[in-house]
Formats: C-alpha cells, sequence, structure tokens
C-alpha cells in the first residue's frame, strides 16, 4: 500500500525539488479567487457557494497525495466533532447545512495543503488574488462616477453595470457605496484592507498606497476606516522600523484625514442618532451572542439558524427592549439574521473548541512572525467579524488551518513517507 501511495506521489510531481510551474501557480490564485467569492461575493443564484466548494476541491485534487495520517486524523475529528453538535443541537442547524460545513473544511484543507512545500508562496498568492479585486473594484467605482445613470438595481442590495461592476444600492452623503463583487461594503472593506496592508509590507510605491487608501475610503464603512486606521498604524511602523519616514509619507496621513474625518463623522452620527439603526443591531448581536454563549459554554448551539434564536426567550426580551414595534413589524424577530461572526464562532462551538481555533487563526500562516505586524494583520478580519457572519467560511477557515497544515515542514513529510 505504502508502494503505491508512494507511486502515486511522485507521479504527480508533487515531491520532486524542482520549479514550480507557472499554471500551478495560476490555479491557486484562480482557487483564492473563488474561495472569496464563496465566502463573502455576490450571490448569483442559489447553491453558488455548494458549486464553488466542489470546483474548490476539483482544483485541489492533487492535494489528496499529499494527505498524511495526521491530515486524516484532524478531518475525521473535526466531521465527528460537527456531528456531535448536530446530535446535540437537533434543531439548531439542518442536515444540508451541516454537509456543507464538513464540505467547507474539506475543500479548504485541500487547497491550503498545497503550500506544504513552499508555505512562504501562500502571503504573495492570496495577495496577487486580492490585487484582482482591488483593480476591478477600482475600474468599477470610476466608471460609477462617470455614468452612474448606466447603473441599475439588482438583487435588492446591490446596483450593477452590464453585469460585470457593483455598487451598494445604498447611499452615503449622495455617493453610492462601493462593494466591489461583495454582497455589501461591509465586507468589501475587509478584502480591500488586506489588499492594503500587503501592499505596505510588500513596500509597494506610492500609488498603490493611494489607491488602496482610497478604495478603502470608497466603501463608506465605519469598521472599514477604523481598520484603516490601524493600516495607518502599521505604515507608520513599516517606515519608521526601515528608518525611511520622509515627507511623502507624511503627506499620505494628511491627504487621508481630510477625506478619512469628515466619512468618519458622518458614518458615526448615522449610527448612533435615533432608533433602530444598524448600531443597535449590533448591540443586539453582541447582547445575544453572550446569551448564547452563557446557555451553552462547552459543545456550544451548533451553526445555528435564525428559526433556532427566535425560540430563545432572551432574544425576543432583547429585541423588545432596543426596537420598537414598528420596525419589528417590519422586519420580523431578528431581523437580517445574527452578523456577530466573533462572538457566533464561541456560540457554535462552545469556548474550548472556539478558543484552539482562535489560537491556530493568530498563528496563521499569511502573515510573517513580528509581533505587531501579527497583531494589526489578526485584527483585519477580528474586527470585520464583529458585525458580519463571515466565521465560518472558507476565507476565515483557511486563516486557522494555514497554522495546522504548514506546521509541519515538507522535509519531515518526505522523511516519514520513507522518500
Amino acid at each position: 500500500m505504502q508502494t503505491l501511495i508512494i507511486k502515486a506521489l511522485t507521479s504527480t510531481g508533487m515531491f520532486e525539488d524542482k520549479n514550480i510551474n507557472n499554471n500551478i501557480i495560476n490555479w491557486r490564485v484562480f482557487t483564492f479567487c473563488l474561495i472569496i467569492i464563496q465566502s463573502i461575493g455576490i450571490r448569483f443564484f442559489s447553491g453558488q457557494g455548494t458549486l464553488l466548494s466542489l470546483i474548490i476541491i476539483i482544483l485541489s485534487y492533487r492535494s489528496l497525495y499529499l494527505l498524511t495520517f495526521r491530515d486524516y486524523n484532524f478531518l475525521f475529528i473535526s466531521t465527528l466533532f460537527l456531528l456531535t453538535c448536530k446530535i446535540f443541537n437537533p434543531s439548531s442547524f439542518s442536515l444540508s447545512s451541516l454537509v456543507f460545513q464538513i464540505s467547507l473544511i474539506f475543500s479548504t484543507y485541500l487547497f491550503i495543503i498545497q503550500y506544504r512545500r513552499y508555505p512562504n508562496l501562500i502571503q504573495k498568492e492570496f495577495f496577487t488574488a486580492l490585487t484582482l479585486f482591488a483593480y476591478h473594484a477600482i475600474l468599477g467605482y470610476i466608471i460609477y462616477l462617470i455614468i452612474p445613470g448606466k447603473f441599475v438595481s439588482f438583487n435588492g442590495m446591490n446596483n450593477t453595470f452590464a453585469h460585470l461592476f457593483y455598487v451598494s444600492s445604498g447611499d452615503f452623503m449622495g455617493f453610492k457605496r462601493n462593494t466591489g463583487l461583495f454582497w455589501e461594503p461591509g465586507v468589501f472593506q475587509l478584502v480591500m484592507n488586506l489588499y492594503l496592508f500587503y501592499c505596505i509590507k510588500f513596500k509597494k510605491n506610492f500609488f498603490h498606497i493611494i489607491s488602496g487608501i482610497l478604495i478603502v475610503l470608497s466603501s463608506f464603512s465605519t469598521v472599514g476606516l477604523v481598520i484603516l486606521t490601524i493600516n495607518f498604524g502599521y505604515y507608520f511602523y513599516v517606515k519608521y522600523k526601515s528608518g525611511h519616514v520622509s515627507f511623502s509619507h507624511i503627506a499620505v496621513i494628511i491627504f487621508t484625514l481630510i477625506l478619512f474625518v469628515p466619512i468618519l463623522k458622518g458614518n458615526t452620527i448615522e449610527k448612533i442618532n435615533g432608533e433602530n439603526t444598524s448600531g443597535l443591531v449590533r448591540l443586539r448581536d453582541m447582547i445575544v451572542g453572550i446569551d448564547l454563549i452563557k446557555e451553552k459554554p462547552i459543545l456550544g448551539h451548533g451553526k445555528f439558524e435564525s428559526d433556532y434564536l427566535k425560540t430563545k426567550s432572551y432574544v425576543t426580551s432583547t429585541e423588545g427592549e432596543l426596537f420598537s414595534e414598528e420596525y419589528l413589524e417590519i422586519t420580523g424577530d431578528m431581523g437580517g439574521g445574527y452578523t456577530n461572526g466573533l462572538l457566533g464562532l464561541i456560540a457554535w462551538y462552545g469556548i474550548p473548541v472556539s478558543f484552539l481555533i482562535y489560537f491556530f487563526y493568530f498563528k496563521n500562516r499569511f502573515v510573517g512572525n513580528d509581533i505587531t505586524e501579527r497583531v494589526i494583520y489578526c485584527l483585519i478580519p477580528l474586527l470585520s467579524m464583529i458585525s458580519e457572519p463571515i466565521a465560518y467560511t472558507s476565507l476565515f477557515l483557511m486563516f486557522p488551518l494555514s497554522y495546522w497544515i504548514l506546521n509541519v515542514k515538507y522535509k519531515t513529510l518526505k522523511q516519514n513517507i520513507n522518500l
């Protein structure tokens, strides 16, 4: 059996010490794009997430030859844990949801394991995928500014031009909010802030930095602006560390602040002024999340759906305290669904498992070992998760899985299979 495995591994070229084929690199970048779209992209049709999972698995088929006993154990234990969650929480989520959760782990695992031989490539290829989305969003928003009347309604949340470029159906101070190819500006800013982070990390030129800042600002997202300030801090940290703080660097901050302050002020006032705003929805989700964790702190509730939350008395009482009757009549209970992914992960799988996931997340291989850089990088998705349900997506899962998978050195792997 072992001989057959070795022959299969050798025949695929996975363990040959030669340069990586450029076509494989292109397919990996393309798969990164699919993972991002699957996780937070605009939903063009029903079943899109499931179909993209299957495509990701097909594109990552070579990884089947790389699975070791350690990998099989992890996948088996993960599946067993999700099954246990379903058994102890039979009404919190459907069987189809369980299958989808398992497929996300499996597809993401198969994709990331391709980097086991060349772990340092994962940052550069992820940045390449982010760059493609950034350029698309920049072009789309320029087209909107030139011919805004050509953008027509699409799916109620977005407006589109030729089904190629999108902006939000909502606006801020008369401007449509940029969404790129993502379901709303709140997740669009996550991708763009990650893009800006890598522009700073890889010391891209002044044009790339300014473009990254402007594209984040075009989202008009409060969380995006908060994260942008963190990226400012990282920018100066990198420049200070290299000993190259110049007038142009100061000019970047002054230029950005001129645009940044009015947007942040307007967004903050919008969220705290009046009743039934998105700020109250986020407060509701935080209170509900804490109550859910208190109820089942060890195993969690499983990846619950909105109907499950409606059965909880503390959910009803919390909404009654925060929202008016008129608002609840229009939106219904848990209008918009539960969106706090940060607390949601803990509520789904309990404190012990979620702590392990967040620990693996912090140790991810998408950033260097500099502790300041690592903290800044990890804050970007975490802050976004406070208001976005992205904790159980392949985009988030690839961060903690990258530590578990790529923590095994390639040379050790070869020795273990006696190559």
